[in-house]
């Protein structure tokens, strides 16, 4: 992440003692709500899931 915001190709939340190790990024504070998380998969669609990943997402859908 912190290469494409060196690439000046968009915003992202980073823990600040990561943000500082590249003093090129313009580091604000983010003053909106805190209590949010979340998380995406990311998988080929030309490719069939693995069984190991089709337990995951199936138990995702239980919830």
């Amino acid at each position: 992440m912190a290469m494409l915001l060196l690439a000046n190709q968009g915003v992202s939340f980073l823990p600040q003692g990561m943000a500082k190790a590249w003093p090129e990024l313009c580091i604000k504070t983010y003053l909106g709500p805190t209590d949010f998380r979340q998380v995406g998969i990311a998988c080929s669609s030309s490719r069939p899931l693995s069984p190991a990943l089709q337990m995951v997402l199936q138990s995702f859908k239980q919830k």
